[in-house]
């Protein structure tokens, strides 16, 4: 079982870190809805994995034992991405 802040948000991908964000409906439900800045010279790893309908990422970072972890739309592509922006750093 899977746990955590499952909501509809928007990706951001920068140069040096990826933010993930609560879209402005979804943050509508919340009183203070966090956004996950995450450098991309702390990741450790990704990977890409089955979801019920929708692909997952997980984005491992350098000592933290849980991932990031979120569904998305083109997960495949997104992670070829999120993972060329972080061998060019």
């Amino acid at each position: 079982m899977y746990g955590g802040f499952w909501t509809g948000g928007d990706l951001k991908l920068y140069r040096d870190r990826l933010v993930l964000a609560a879209n402005a409906f979804n943050a509508g439900f919340f009183e203070n809805p966090p956004t996950f800045n995450i450098p991309l010279s702390e990741i450790d790893r990704t990977q890409w994995r089955k979801g019920m309908r929708i692909g997952i990422i997980d984005i491992f970072m350098k000592n933290v034992t849980i991932p990031y972890s979120f569904r998305c739309e083109g997960g495949r592509d997104v992670l070829a991405t999120i993972d060329r922006a972080i061998a060019a750093l």
